[in-house]
């Protein structure tokens, strides 16, 4: 007879436990005992998050980038003459910036790039972006502060460039005084050809052009 007290007396222990534990579960659950479930970051978002440095000496330049950049490669590159300077970072694949410049006396038996050259000169309201091949005159759409406000870059959209296939892209060049580079270009091109260039992408090349100093 006491074992079955006990027995009695376990059991409704445990019931009593188990009652209690799905009550606890429905309150975290919430309305509709739906649980809340983790969502997919994006590779954009509205917060890029901590900012990291890049310093070169040679070119005369730094920069800060977000990073969700997962991939900063830059080299030089000897010409027929002269030298050129590539890079990208890249944040997905296909997604990416890319940025470069030439010195004045670089040459190349090849097609025209965007990154073939070596900054720019105001000519009254227009200025004239210097490429290896000569100058092309262009309308700014935008001007973006360089240099903590002290220099600008001239931003262009969807940029016709003679001896370059012309492309949807965002541009952005700046001038790079006392260096043997004296210019640099960072484009920021579409996901796809069908696509253009969002104002999130946009946003996040003019933080890093923004951003840019000049190593003395």
């Amino acid at each position: 007879m006491k074992n079955k007290i006990l027995v009695i007396v376990l059991l409704t222990i445990i019931g009593g436990l188990v009652v209690w534990s799905l009550s606890k579960s429905d309150k975290l659950a919430g309305p509709n005992n739906v649980v809340p479930q983790p969502q997919d970051k994006q590779i954009i978002d509205d917060k890029t998050g901590e900012l990291k440095l890049y310093q070169n000496k040679e070119i005369g330049i730094s920069f800060r980038y977000p990073d969700i950049f997962r991939r900063v490669d830059m080299g030089v590159h000897s010409g027929e003459t002269g030298r050129r300077f590539t890079g990208v970072l890249e944040f997905a694949p296909n997604q990416l910036i890319s940025f470069g410049g030439t010195t004045k006396d670089y040459s190349a038996s090849r097609g025209g790039s965007i990154t073939d050259t070596h900054g720019y000169e105001k000519q009254g309201e227009k200025y004239a972006i210097k490429f290896i091949w000569g100058n092309q005159e262009v309308t700014p759409g935008e001007l973006w502060p360089v240099n903590s406000g002290k220099d600008q870059a001239i931003v262009i959209r969807n940029m016709e460039i003679e001896q370059v296939l012309s492309r949807e892209s965002v541009a952005a060049f700046v001038n790079i005084p006392n260096s043997p580079f004296p210019g640099i270009v960072f484009e920021m091109t579409p996901v796809s050809p069908d696509k253009s260039v969002n104002e999130k992408q946009v946003e996040i090349l003019r933080q890093i052009v923004s951003s840019i100093t000049f190593e003395k």
